[in-house]
């Protein structure tokens, strides 16, 4: 799978084919929800994503979820002090500041001495356990279920077909009013080989809420978008239940969220949803 990336400092555009590229450099890592392949493709919506290899190591060029500027990740486990200083050396050769995003945990005992690091909270991975899921979260969306069943009676939850669905999956998203996240949502319905799987709620057989969601390997799942019909209550609380659920037939363990991106509502959100732990992610900076 290395052959398939250029040698650093040349890069090449990521690729519809990369799973397996992915696959070989996170293979022992945790999974962390910005750098598995179907996050990457979906999220390169100006095309600018793009890679190399480094001391079996994955450098790679994309832009940040919500304002789009350039920045640079590492992925792997190989020579960390080695390649972060190469990449530093690159960086700094093309009149731009030395400093990588979105550094895992595992690599930070690595680094060289002399780089500056910096706890990245926004950019933290929620971890659900999904056994412990009822135990673990907050009293009030507990309560959720309730006022739901109330309002609405019981709830239709079920498998969403995203080949057939796919309209009323985007027109959840359109309410949003985010056009870089529906752009990435269009990106990933319209992969040949997405192999996500997405949980929805019906409200009177209307779609009301969804979860897309890829099972990336034995333990561990993550959610790459979740919707959910402003008019409906309750109905993102439903649907996470349901894809609790739909884990646990699959023996997952651990069900990634993603990060808050330091937006405050969706703090609060995630966190009444009862982590069990965090993905950490690190600024460094030389």
């Amino acid at each position: 799978m290395q052959s398939a990336v250029p040698l650093f400092p040349e890069f090449r555009a990521l690729r519809v084919s990369d799973r397996g590229v992915l696959d070989h450099y996170t293979r022992g890592l945790a999974p962390s929800s910005d750098l598995c392949f179907m996050s990457l493709w979906a999220w390169n919506v100006d095309g600018t994503c793009s890679l190399a290899a480094l001391h079996d190591n994955l450098v790679i060029r994309l832009t940040d979820y919500a304002d789009g500027v350039p920045f640079f990740t590492l992925l792997g486990a190989n020579r960390i002090a080695e390649t972060t200083g190469d990449v530093f050396t690159y960086l700094q050769t093309g009149g731009h500041t030395a400093v990588l995003r979105l550094i895992p945990e595992h690599a930070i005992a690595h680094l060289a001495s002399r780089v500056f690091v910096t706890e990245d909270r926004d950019n933290h991975d929620y971890i659900l356990s999904v056994n412990d899921y009822e135990a673990r979260i907050n009293r009030r969306r507990r309560h959720d279920v309730g006022r739901f069943v109330k309002l609405y009676g019981a709830a239709q939850t079920g498998p969403v077909d995203l080949n057939h669905e796919k309209d009323a999956v985007l027109t959840l998203a359109s309410q949003q009013r985010n056009d870089r996240e529906y752009a990435a949502l269009a990106r990933l319905l319209a992969h040949p080989d997405h192999r996500c799987l997405a949980t929805g709620l019906r409200v009177k057989d209307a779609l009301a809420a969804y979860a897309i969601y890829e099972l990336l390997d034995e333990e561990y799942a993550v959610c790459h978008f979740a919707h959910a019909d402003k008019d409906v209550h309750h109905a993102g609380r439903m649907v996470e239940r349901a894809v609790i659920r739909e884990l646990r037939e699959h023996n997952i363990r651990y069900y990634n969220l993603e990060q808050d991106l330091g937006l405050p509502g969706l703090r609060q959100a995630k966190l009444q949803q009862g982590p069990v732990t965090f993905l950490k992610k690190y600024t460094v900076q030389q």
